[in-house]
């Protein structure tokens, strides 16, 4: 198995002005196709007469089964590549992305409304101390979580369904906003692609996850 590095669903400068072009660029060529090509690398030592001390991952396995078997550096390399193939996504080239009706019902009934809701989730997002992720995640119970993940860590390790991923690592937004966390929360939030959050609550997103050819390709459906 190879694991293949998601095109983006747009083009690079489309996210402008809350993300610039040369973010993008750097972002997506150069992080998130780096944990694509350290990782194939890794799985390159499971083969036959590979190196398989640092984990007991087939190389046949898919990249949920990869983030959900292993440990150390082989799930972080995993992790942060489903993480960023989703984060992307999560963001519209368009403003003003509506809500679905279900969706929208949950977050008044558990969040408060969506004012509510918007002001909790820059709160913990900007809250994140040092690199990691900010989610909107439903539970086994069906309940909305807003959590921060640490580092490359994955809401799917605690079995929970994410919904939404905000990257909170420096290299989303520090060439546009430096220091200004909260700034770029609050111009990415405008560019939230609600339908594909929605259908992620109304269908696991794992559930949605296509394979291509049996190259485990990491593309979301919607």
């Amino acid at each position: 198995m190879k694991i293949e590095l998601q095109s983006l669903p747009y083009k690079e400068d489309a996210l402008k002005p809350a993300i610039s072009e040369r973010t993008v660029h750097i972002h997506y060529h150069g992080h998130h196709q780096s944990y694509v090509e350290k990782l194939n690398k890794e799985l390159e030592k499971t083969r036959p007469g590979g190196n398989s001390e640092m984990n007991s991952v087939s190389a046949s396995e898919s990249l949920e089964e990869i983030i959900l078997q292993s440990v150390g550096h082989v799930y972080n390399l995993a992790a942060q590549i489903w993480n960023h193939s989703f984060y992307w996504e999560c963001l519209s080239p368009y403003e003003g992305s509506p809500v679905s009706d279900t969706l929208s019902r949950a977050i008044d009934n558990e969040m408060g409304g969506m004012e509510l809701f918007h002001r909790q989730f820059i709160e913990t997002a900007s809250s994140t101390f040092g690199s990691g992720w900010t989610w909107l995640v439903k539970d086994e119970n069906g309940s909305l979580q807003i959590i921060n993940t640490h580092d490359g860590d994955n809401p799917l390790s605690n079995n929970l369904h994410p919904l939404l991923a905000i990257d909170m690592w420096e290299h989303a937004f520090y060439l546009d906003y430096q220091t200004q966390d909260t700034e770029y929360l609050s111009r990415i939030w405008k560019q939230i692609r609600w339908e594909f959050v929605s259908q992620n609550y109304e269908t696991p997103f794992s559930d949605r996850l296509q394979t291509n050819a049996g190259k485990n390709l990491v593309r979301m459906v919607g």
